[in-house]
């Protein structure tokens, strides 16, 4: 599972490359990098989500969805940020399960 995530982060990195080559516009090779960063943030904090499966499943469907996101936006450059916020949300609901039912952790 590992090596497949290496193997897509690198396939991205590649693709981008090639679509600044082709283009030369800096302003969507930095957004594309940053949308990048910041899913690679998100597909790392998801191990705090591995004590709820079902919330965990989603969480990692909902960052391969805001990957092919970032891909529709480097071949279409139609930027849908909903997409890519959409992670944060699990994350969100993760943290007011956790403090409504109590489970010794303090996150507030």
């Amino acid at each position: 599972m590992i090596l497949l995530a290496v193997l897509a982060l690198l396939l991205t990195l590649g693709f981008q490359v090639l679509a600044y080559m082709r283009s030369k516009d800096h302003h969507k090779l930095f957004i594309s990098l940053g949308l990048l960063l910041l899913l690679v943030a998100f597909s790392g904090v998801s191990i705090l989500l591995r004590s709820m499966p079902p919330l965990f499943y989603l969480h990692m469907a909902l960052i391969v969805f805001a990957w092919g996101g970032l891909i529709f936006y480097m071949i279409r450059d139609k930027l849908y940020w909903w997409s890519h916020v959409a992670p944060l949300g699990t994350l969100l609901l993760y943290l007011l399960l956790e403090e409504i039912m109590g489970s010794g952790h303090d996150f507030f």
